[in-house]
């Protein structure tokens, strides 16, 4: 598109800063915040992620370590959550686009 509609936002980024102020395809935006947080997570962060959605079934889950809980939305998700923060495209997020899609975007980035 080569003029923003007005009406239309994208809806994973407000401002998708890495098309010159232009409006993106949200799956461009998608992809691009997709393909830096695989970079970040490296092969053992997206081991240890498939490992957690393997074993109980979602990204976010709280399992047992011993006798301890083990929060991952609040461990390894506020980690996730930190990185997206430095992100151009994740630029005008508030705190709870940071907290509804940090799952959604690590399972992409895990397929």
């Amino acid at each position: 598109m080569k003029y923003p509609d007005p009406m239309r936002v994208c809806p994973v980024s407000k401002t998708c800063s890495h098309v010159d102020g232009y409006l993106c395809d949200p799956n461009t935006c998608l992809s691009i915040i997709v393909e830096k947080l695989k970079v970040w997570l490296g092969a053992e962060g997206k081991s240890f992620f498939k490992e957690i959605k393997a074993k109980h079934g979602q990204i976010d889950a709280v399992f047992m370590e011993g006798r301890i809980p083990h929060p991952v939305h609040f461990r390894e998700g506020m980690q996730v959550r930190n990185f997206l923060r430095g992100l151009p495209e994740c630029k005008d997020w508030d705190a709870h686009d940071y907290d509804n899609k940090w799952v959604l975007l690590v399972e992409e980035g895990i397929k």
